[in-house]
């Protein structure tokens, strides 16, 4: 490593008349090194010190123009190795803080089916959200045996994008009112909850706005959680079912909204059985077969059945369905609904 001071004037008279003798300024870098520091150094840093010599001699000459001023001007030691040691320093911190997981796994121990909703763009928070479904749909979820919920993001409205007037004040409810909103219902859900995930209106909104993620923090202190693609692994008994979850694909399609899950499994990752997604208000489900294995990619829908955003761009009708799907223990098998109606029937 570089020298952690500045080189005296002596040093770096020393450092360049070595220099002169050995007729190369990496050897007079590696001697400054070994006699002065007590370590060997790379040629990279030998030959940084010679420089450091030469701009401690100069710069004065060079500023004034003669020998006869010197001043104790300091200079600039930092070298880029310095910068690699701090920035893993800050990796290895960050990455103890930090709650989101790129793979993680679920396991319940049972000899009975169970049911996952997935449940996304509740949009909680916004003017046009049905807040009577939500509370029927929560009341499902908590009060069903062995059911269970995926979070695909866009849970809080969070119309904090300042791109107009109109859209922020969508917020029935304050920002700082939604947070609280979030943490109670979770309070309610937390142990139904299998895993959760980023998403554009609360996540990356607050981190556009501030650098950080509010949401993303509750969600990743209460669960499992993945601050991009998710690789999720459920075990239900002694079956597993390998998912990949997200708010979103890249490469949707108006033609087949299912286009970008399809992508993920044929293009990235054909070892995944399920590939769940939300943020397009769609509710549909696809099963096809892929290498000779079954494969089962699902859209949520959204309770923001009001929305004057989508009514002016997209359509009149916003369909609420928050698909089902179900998993054995006994035998691997994907069974999905489009609704708690249908899978109850």
């Amino acid at each position: 490593m570089p020298p952690k001071k500045h080189l005296t004037k002596e040093q770096a008279e020393q450092i360049l008349l070595w220099k002169k003798e050995l007729g190369s300024g990496t050897a007079a870098g590696l001697k400054y090194y070994e006699e002065v520091e007590g370590f060997s150094a790379s040629d990279g840093v030998c030959r940084w010190v010679v420089r450091l010599a030469e701009q401690t001699l100069n710069r004065d000459k060079e500023q004034y123009g003669t020998d006869k001023i010197t001043t104790n001007k300091k200079l600039d030691t930092f070298h880029w190795r310095d910068g690699i040691e701090m920035a893993k320093q800050v990796q290895k911190v960050h990455k103890s803080a930090s709650t989101s997981q790129d793979h993680s796994a679920f396991h319940i121990d049972t000899d009975k089916p169970i049911s996952i909703v997935a449940l996304g763009d509740t949009q909680l928070g916004s003017f046009g959200t049905d807040y009577d479904l939500f509370c029927k749909v929560t009341e499902e979820i908590i009060n069903t045996p062995d059911m269970y919920v995926i979070l695909l993001g866009d849970l809080l409205q969070m119309a904090i994008k300042m791109r107009g007037v109109a859209e922020v004040q969508d917020n029935i409810l304050r920002p700082d009112l939604q947070i609280a909103f979030l943490e109670s219902w979770l309070d309610d859900v937390q142990h139904k909850v299998i895993a959760s995930t980023w998403c554009n209106h609360a996540v990356m909104r607050e981190e556009n706005g501030v650098g950080y993620s509010t949401t993303a923090r509750i969600l990743g202190k209460r669960g499992i959680y993945h601050n991009g693609i998710g690789h999720l692994d459920i075990k239900v008994g002694e079956q597993l079912y390998k998912f990949a979850i997200s708010h979103n694909f890249q490469g949707f399609s108006i033609h087949n909204p299912m286009h970008g899950m399809m992508r993920y499994i044929r293009h990235n990752s054909p070892d995944r059985d399920v590939v769940l997604q939300g943020d397009k208000h769609q509710p549909c489900f696809n099963q096809f077969f892929h290498n000779g294995e079954k494969k089962t990619t699902i859209m949520c829908g959204s309770i923001q059945t009001s929305s004057s955003y989508i009514k002016r761009f997209y359509s009149l009708k916003t369909n609420p369905q928050q698909p089902v799907i179900e998993l054995r223990p006994d035998r691997k098998s994907v069974n999905v609904f489009m609704c708690y109606e249908d899978w109850v029937r």
